[in-house]
């Protein structure tokens, strides 16, 4: 079930950022992260009945900030790059309940690069927008390849 969520959810963001990258620029991307991308995981959520949010070490959005369990599994695995796994799942107790915590590595790719790369080569007014959007922004220095963030998921268990 939550690999199934984590799936749906990537699959959605990409193809909407892809999309709206390709028909209207990066510019009109940052919009879709900062308003469509929350949607899409209230909506994968709700389908689902489980939590799931994205998150980064160097997040853009405060609310993308990882809590203390996923925050262990980000820093692993960016002091180990070679060794990312596609996923990570274990069952947890917490607060005297069973929870599956569920993450998927999220790496970046080229088309991200226009609004997560080198600084110098962010175009002004994606710049602009970034700031507007994000003014805390940490998400820019990126290489094709680098593990961005995660997508998480918690899941009740009976």
């Amino acid at each position: 079930q939550a690999r199934t969520a984590s799936k749906a959810l990537l699959g959605e963001l990409q193809t909407t950022l892809k999309g709206t990258l390709s028909s209207k620029g990066a510019p009109e991307a940052v919009k879709v992260c900062s308003q469509v991308a929350p949607q899409i995981a209230q909506n994968v959520a709700k389908k689902h009945h489980l939590q799931i949010r994205r998150v980064a070490l160097k997040h853009r959005n405060p609310a993308n900030k990882p809590d203390a369990y996923e925050q262990k599994w980000l820093t692993q695995w960016q002091k180990n790059p070679s060794q990312i796994p596609d996923e990570q799942a274990e069952v947890v107790t917490h607060q005297g309940k069973s929870r599956l915590r569920y993450l998927k590595p999220i790496k970046i790719q080229a088309a991200c690069l226009q609004c997560h790369g080198a600084p110098a080569q962010i175009k002004p007014e994606v710049k602009a927008l970034l700031k507007q959007h994000y003014p805390g922004d940490q998400a820019t220095g990126y290489k094709e390849g680098d593990l961005r963030g995660a997508v998480t998921v918690i899941l009740a268990l009976p």
